[in-house]
C-alpha cells in the first residue's frame, strides 16, 4: 500500500509517461478504480494526478501495478533529488554548480575533496 513520502523525493511526472499510464487505463472499464485501489489512494487523489499532477510518491506505485517499465518514468530517483537540491539552491550557488561543469576531471577530484573534507569539519 502506497504511504505519502516526503515531497522532496516526488517522483516527476513525464508526458511520456503519463501517456503510457492512460493508454493502458483506457483499455478497460473500471481500471482506474481498481488501480487507486490497489496502490491505496483514494480514487479522487489518482484522478487529480492523472489531470493535475506535476510530481508524485506514487509514480513508481502506479508504474509497477500496470506493468509499465521505469523507464518510462524517465528520470531517476538520485537525478530528481539532485535537481530538488539545485532548485533550493539560490541563484549563486546554482551558478557555481555550472562552473564546476567547466572543471577536468582532476580539478573537480580536489572541488569534490574539499567539499567533503568541510562537510566532515561540520559533523566534528
Amino acid at each position: 500500500m502506497a504511504r505519502r513520502a516526503d515531497p522532496d523525493y516526488d517522483y516527476p511526472i513525464t508526458r511520456e509517461w503519463l501517456l503510457e499510464v492512460k493508454a493502458v487505463l483506457a483499455k478497460e472499464r473500471g481500471a482506474q478504480a481498481r488501480l487507486a485501489k490497489e496502490i491505496g489512494c483514494a480514487p479522487s487523489t489518482l484522478n487529480e494526478l492523472l489531470k493535475e499532477g506535476k510530481t508524485s510518491h506514487l509514480v513508481p506505485y502506479i508504474s509497477k501495478a500496470l506493468g509499465i517499465s521505469t523507464t518510462a518514468m524517465i528520470v531517476s530517483s538520485d537525478t530528481h533529488e539532485i535537481v530538488t537540491f539545485l532548485e533550493k539552491m539560490g541563484p549563486d550557488a546554482r551558478e557555481r554548480m555550472r562552473e564546476l561543469k567547466q572543471l577536468d576531471k582532476s580539478q573537480l577530484e580536489l572541488v569534490l575533496g574539499m567539499i567533503a573534507q568541510m562537510s566532515k569539519t561540520k559533523q566534528d
